[in-house]
């Protein structure tokens, strides 16, 4: 299996549980020292601090995450991946929305052999009602 098609599928099991809200499972898919650096915000590092912001995501509204890859740069025992993406936010007390953007995600070969999110940084396009 290429970088592409394990990142994809990285991708695919992220959103799966970024949509059951299992911020346990999402933050299981980083590196235990990973880094996210989120727009508009300090960086958050650790695989127990990334599972604390997204808790914070979901209880923003934060509810649905589509994943589209992009590119893959294959590097050896790492992935870079640039994508975009749509989540879909439903704020306490305000209409739906969907929020477009693009992010980079930087994958580290583990030592199980697994793929994880070392890096993660994404920012907004626009927001749709």
């Amino acid at each position: 299996m290429g970088h592409r098609d394990e990142v994809e599928a990285v991708d695919a099991e992220f959103s799966k549980h970024f949509d059951n809200q299992d911020s346990a499972s999402v933050a299981s898919m980083y590196a235990a020292d990973a880094k996210l650096l989120p727009p508009g915000s300090p960086l958050v590092e650790g695989r127990d601090a990334i599972r604390a912001f997204v808790d914070q995501m979901f209880a923003a509204g934060a509810r649905s995450l589509r994943l589209n890859t992009m590119d893959v740069i294959d590097a050896g025992d790492y992935a870079i991946e640039v994508g975009n993406f749509v989540m879909g936010i439903e704020p306490p007390g305000a209409d739906p929305i969907q929020e477009v953007g693009k992010y980079v995600a930087i994958f580290g070969r583990q030592a199980d052999g697994s793929l994880k999110l070392v890096v993660d940084t994404f920012n907004m396009d626009a927001s749709y009602t």
